[in-house]
């Protein structure tokens, strides 16, 4: 049957030239329209053909969509670890696999296309609906591809000729978009290496194994790609195309990410999963962003110039009549990958193993099998995780305790220009602590270690198990009246199941849901109100037996304060959303408005702490303002918080007042505090059981000696610093496999240990097995 049927269109006048006539005037006659309409067979085979392409993609999406494993010799794929970048990356491969098989099953078949590629569909159907186990959908998968290799079998010849010609064959392609992405690519890793370890050989080694690098995964994906639109439907590469449209627009945003907040997509992406949230809204809200008009057009705008980018590179490769075999790509792909070895295995002897560690650190997408030795030693550990009992204490004193959580407070917020009260009441009625650490740099964490005493990389674990903080709730157990009032948001990340049960497990609790927020999005208003709240709870109830817990969120990006407060620093930037590229100036403005941002709290803390002397409530109580991590504005090349360990973002006030009855005064000098002594310190106070409080990971303050300071995160971003250690000026730093997911690490590498001890780690840090980890064993090199 002809694939086409031709229809002639009348004119609408006879013609009217004169007889004999035709042949000379036949070069001015207009060419007949003629309209190629398919034939019914031809749109029946064309609709069977995409319904088994459809069928075949879905065969293997529905293992990504009910978390199968795919079987395979050893122990199968799992098609779906976790983090949204990588079950993203998983899900494109399924898609390119199924597609291929679908396209080929379609070709190799000789009949029963049709009952096939029908079956394939109904039975991926009957998968996603559930009605399939894993081991029946895979069988009978296996017998839909069963009489395809059978028919190719009997016609291997000619498929192989088919093959052999079709590689060997110029057909024209988009080489302008090929040259386009290796620069793209090359230059993004090149902007990169401003943060690369000293060393000029090493730095160009560097860009050339980045060029050769690139040029071996552009060659490849243009060859998988020719091989696909060979055998897919229209639609299957016109998703492929796009998606590698897509995938270079992601590589160009990436590394802006890394040189804005030092870390990229699989970091940022993968952080949606801690505390066992995907939700893109809450954690960019959180973050300070918003999906407002003018950043979704800005989205969709650059995203349109990349697609034009791809039409206008196209548009150059046919004016030139740029045309390449499959076997041209190969032999581009097979020296690229040679010459990148060749690059990898002389950068052993060119580079240093830090350098050639950073190097991995900072280019996850690497096309070789050498790499370096991780961090400067590995060890095998099982990190200590007490889990003190909750019952009941007959406690020796019942003082009021006032728990105040400021957000994203830095430690070097509290001078007189900037928070006069803080820094007074610091100097002269709060316990002289020192260098003060939080236990992370991200709020759901260090919340949970002031709440638990319990080190940060077990928050997924108290989260599934949705039982109250030890602090809240042996207080509880003991006969205190606990109430939390706060002005954010802890449905972020949890934190409400997590810090207090589900359901909560609290006299009473308030807090600013994300509904709630959009509806009084001011958050010095939000302040005020909580701090109102505790106001007419301390006047509801006689001194003593209640713990008070409340939060102020000003200070968080983007740093407000009431219209009626006058800031002591003019010159702020209106908006606080940083430039990609900010100098001296700009970077001084966002932080003034930061610091005006804090001023406001100052005054709202000093007007609530006079409340409580004014109702003789300030004396016997014990009062604790906290800040829950720091905030970075480029002292070490980022922004914020949640991208690193250093100092910036983890240095907070911890701020003890103790009750005049204790009779301590100020308490002992500390040289060195954090986040996870606060609950040791508290329950000290008040004469809880040793056994209850000493297994933690900190200590109490109110007792002599010193201890290792411990932070950690799953927000580690570049430098990949998950964990760090501090103690008597001494640093060490640890890094883990996918430090983004929400899980306990069992092997460890040393980032960086200063300064070096020639006793090693346990001689630096001799409290490390008895609080730290529980077993740690180095592994030989």
């Amino acid at each position: 049957m002809q694939d086409t049927i031709n229809i002639t269109l009348p004119k609408k006048r006879p013609s009217s030239r004169p007889a004999g006539t035709e042949g000379r005037l036949a070069l001015a006659t207009p060419a007949k329209k003629v309209l190629a309409v398919p034939p019914p067979e031809m749109v029946t085979r064309r609709c069977f053909r995409f319904l088994c392409w459809l069928g075949s993609v879905a065969a293997f999406g529905v293992n990504f969509y009910q978390n199968w494993t795919i079987p395979w010799p050893g122990q199968g794929i799992v098609v779906r670890s976790g983090p949204i970048v990588l079950e993203a990356l998983a899900l494109t491969v399924l898609f390119f696999i199924g597609s291929l098989i679908g396209g080929g099953w379609w070709r190799a078949m000789q009949r029963g296309r049709r009952i096939g590629g029908t079956a394939i569909f109904l039975w991926s159907g009957a998968a996603f609906a559930g009605f399939l186990s894993r081991e029946i959908f895979w069988l009978g998968w296996w017998l839909w591809l069963l009489p395809a290799a059978v028919s190719w079998l009997k016609n291997a010849r000619s498929h192989l000729s088919a093959t052999r010609a079709f590689f060997l064959e110029k057909t024209s392609w988009n080489g302008a978009f090929f040259l386009l992405w290796i620069v793209v690519c090359t230059g993004c890793d090149a902007a990169l290496l401003r943060d690369a370890p000293p060393g000029v050989w090493a730095t160009l080694d560097c860009l050339a194994g980045r060029f050769l690098n690139h040029v071996f995964i552009a060659a490849t994906l243009w060859l998988v790609l020719q091989w696909h639109d060979r055998w897919a439907s229209r639609l299957g590469r016109i998703v492929a195309w796009s998606a590698l449209v897509l995938l270079l627009y992601i590589v160009v945003t990436n590394a802006l990410l890394h040189v804005w907040w030092a870390k990229g997509w699989i970091e940022l992406l993968g952080e949606l999963e801690v505390g066992g949230t995907s939700s893109i809204s809450s954690s960019a809200s959180a973050s300070g962003l918003s999906f407002q008009p003018v950043n979704v057009l800005l989205i969709v705008a650059s995203l349109l110039v990349a697609a034009a980018s791809h039409a206008g590179c196209r548009w150059i490769s046919r004016s030139k009549k740029w045309r390449i075999s499959l076997a041209q790509l190969a032999l581009i792909a097979g020296v690229a990958w040679t010459g990148y070895q060749i690059d990898q295995f002389g950068g052993i002897h060119l580079k240093s193993r830090a350098w050639r560690w950073w190097e991995m650190k900072s280019f996850h997408l690497r096309m070789t099998s050498i790499k370096p030795e991780q961090g400067i030693a590995n060890y095998q550990v099982r990190i200590a995780n007490p889990l003190p009992e909750i019952r009941p204490q007959q406690l020796a004193r019942k003082p009021d305790i006032f728990l105040i959580m400021v957000e994203t407070l830095r430690a070097d917020a509290l001078r007189p220009e900037v928070a006069p009260f803080l820094t007074q009441w610091r100097d002269t009625e709060c316990q002289p602590l020192g260098e003060s650490w939080a236990a992370s740099n991200a709020t759901h964490l260090s919340w949970f270690s002031i709440l638990s005493g319990r080190l940060p990389v077990f928050y997924e674990e108290a989260r599934q198990a949705a039982a109250p903080a030890l602090l809240p709730a042996l207080l509880s157990a003991s006969g205190y009246h606990v109430e939390a009032r706060l002005a954010g948001d802890i449905d972020y990340m949890e934190m409400r199941r997590t810090l207090f049960g589900e359901p909560p497990q609290l006299a009473a609790l308030d807090y600013n849901n994300a509904a709630e927020i959009r509806k009084k999005p001011a958050t010095p208003e939000r302040d005020l109100a909580a701090l109102e709240k505790i106001r007419r709870s301390v006047l509801a109830r006689e001194a003593g037996g209640a713990f008070f817990l409340t939060s102020l969120d000003s200070t968080h990006f983007p740093y407000e304060w009431a219209a009626d407060f006058n800031p002591p620093f003019d010159d702020y930037a209106e908006n606080a959303i940083p430039p990609l590229h900010a100098d001296a100036k700009k970077v001084r403005r966002i932080l003034h408005r930061y610091w005006n941002a804090v001023s406001w709290v100052d005054r709202q803390l000093a007007g609530f702490i006079g409340f409580l002397k004014a109702q003789n409530r300030y004396d016997n109580a014990i009062i604790v303002i906290i800040g829950d991590h720091g905030e970075e504005f480029r002292e070490y090349g980022s922004w914020f918080h949640c991208s690193s360990l250093n100092a910036a973002q983890t240095r907070v006030p911890i701020l003890i007042k103790w009750p005049q009855a204790m009779g301590i005064g100020r308490g002992p000098g500390v040289r060195q505090s954090s986040h996870l002594d606060l609950v040791p310190t508290l329950l000290d106070a008040l004469g809880v059981e040793k056994n209850l409080w000493q297994s933690l990971p900190g200590r109490s303050l109110l007792r002599p000696g010193e201890g290792t300071t411990v932070l950690a995160t799953n927000y580690a971003g570049k430098n990949g610093e998950a964990m760090v250690l501090r103690r008597a000026g001494r640093e060490a730093a640890f890094g883990w496999q996918n430090y983004w997911e929400s899980t306990v690490p069992q092997q460890i590498w040393l980032e960086r240990l200063e300064p070096l001890d020639e006793g090693g780690l346990v001689s630096a840090f001799p409290d490390l097995q008895e609080k730290i980890f529980q077993t740690i064993r180095e592994e030989s090199p």
